[in-house]
């Protein structure tokens, strides 16, 4: 059997399989059949008994060794590790460099090393004491390795965005030089400025979802006066296309807030909730202590947005009060996070 040949060098210190005691054999026969790399460590000598995955991701066979002497000069910090776990604590870690023996392994003149992420966590006996320590070991190069390409993508695909939207910017203020209404121009290139910000946080995300909080900030930030806005919400991730719906939306919401609304007086505020409700996202502007205010009498582009809604659902409700604008959106929380 292969677990028999895994343990006779472990028999050489431990003394026979058959006079263990039974929670080592165990420990020792749950290792051998593991199908990721793991490994056993007994005792104050630290004696190691592994299986075969394991052996085959180090690159040698080292049952019956010391776990110590295995990782020195290999893997910094196994000394640290091996303390917590004496001292009975599960200790984990992420991507961390661990020099391995394998041929296919590349190494510069430094020593690079590989990436690993793994989990030890306590073994006791009959009494209650412990007696040793499971290695839980998973090599993540490829996928580190992967993730580094990703962010490279990115970065260079961020900068040709920034690059188009700076363009598409330039090419509008030339093709509206002659226009003698300026504020249509400045408002399409504010528009262009806060779509390229959402593009900023998807990039940041890998074009994945982002939090809501996330894009709340940026797309208020835009403005000066965003200490003036009382932010409230739970914890929610949003799909691509609702960060750059969410984006344009909070842009045209508090643009009109600064030209008409409560930011447009000292001392009016804004308040911005969120909330999950059943099936569905809720999100409030209410504007308060600012002017009074009425439904224009006919929408342009601006309005025209905000009836959109949330990914364009269309489910909105406005409200002009005297004590300022109100608006309640609501759209499924699954097309909400849809990438």
């Amino acid at each position: 059997m292969a677990t028999i040949a895994h343990i006779r060098p472990v028999e050489t210190v431990l003394g026979p399989f058959s006079a263990w005691p039974p929670e080592l054999q165990s420990a020792a026969g749950m290792v051998l059949t593991l199908g990721v790399p793991a490994a056993l460590v007994w005792g104050a000598g630290l004696v190691t008994i592994h299986n075969a995955a394991f052996a085959q991701l180090i690159g040698l066979d080292a049952n019956g060794q010391a776990f110590d002497a295995i990782w020195a000069g290999h893997w910094p910090g196994c000394t640290a590790v091996v303390e917590q776990v004496r001292r009975g604590e599960t200790v984990k870690g992420d991507d961390r460099p661990i020099a391995l023996q394998r041929d296919d392994l590349h190494r510069d003149d430094a020593g690079e090393v590989a990436s690993c992420s793994y989990a030890c966590s306590p073994v006791r006996d009959a009494k209650g004491q412990l007696a040793g320590f499971i290695d839980i070991l998973i090599e993540t190069s490829e996928a580190m390795r992967a993730r580094a390409e990703m962010v490279m993508l990115n970065r260079e695909l961020g900068h040709r965005l920034k690059n188009t939207m700076a363009m598409v910017g330039a090419i509008a203020s030339q093709s509206l030089k002659g226009v003698v209404e300026r504020e249509a121009v400045e408002i399409f290139q504010a528009r262009i400025v806060a779509l390229g910000h959402a593009h900023d946080v998807l990039l940041q995300e890998n074009w994945a979802a982002a939090p809501i909080e996330t894009v709340v900030d940026t797309a208020l930030r835009l403005h000066d006066d965003s200490e003036r806005f009382a932010v409230t919400g739970a914890p929610v991730q949003l799909g691509s296309r609702a960060v750059l719906s969410l984006s344009l939306l909070l842009h045209e919401l508090a643009t009109n807030a600064v030209k008409h609304g409560a930011l447009s007086v000292a001392g009016g505020h804004v308040d911005l909730s969120w909330r999950v409700d059943g099936e569905d996202l809720c999100l409030d502007w209410i504007e308060r202590d600012g002017p009074a205010v009425v439904a224009p009498a006919r929408g342009g582009f601006g309005s025209r947005l905000i009836g959109m809604g949330l990914v364009g659902t269309g489910h909105v409700e406005r409200h002009f009060h005297p004590t300022g604008f109100a608006a309640h959106f609501r759209a499924p929380l699954a097309q909400v996070q849809q990438t």
